[in-house]
């Protein structure tokens, strides 16, 4: 439970915080329904069989150990490359899908 729930929020709070980034109402719109829908899910269902395969809290530890260093560093190199583009549109002033 307590893996799928640090899934849930690694990767459900920083990406809902991309939508802070300068987009168009339908980019904001789409990028969160993936967010909210598709990618909580997804986390759910991969914390669930990793509980499941490990079936004790020894085996928790044993095998969900090595899957949450993997994405919290995959999670913060995609945070890092989120905030290096931020800091780009912030500087141009461009909004994401937005017509021109």
């Amino acid at each position: 439970l307590s893996i799928c729930k640090a899934l849930t929020y690694s990767v459900h709070d920083p990406s809902e915080e991309v939508l802070y980034m300068p987009t168009s109402d339908a980019v904001k719109f789409k990028a969160k329904f993936w967010i909210d829908v598709v990618g909580q899910r997804i986390a759910k269902a991969i914390g669930s069989v990793i509980n499941n395969y490990a079936g004790s809290v020894d085996g928790i530890l044993k095998y969900g150990s090595l899957p949450s260093i993997v994405t919290a560093l995959i999670l913060w190199l995609a945070c890092y490359q989120v905030g290096i583009q931020f800091d780009g549109l912030i500087k141009s002033g461009d909004v994401v899908g937005e017509d021109e």
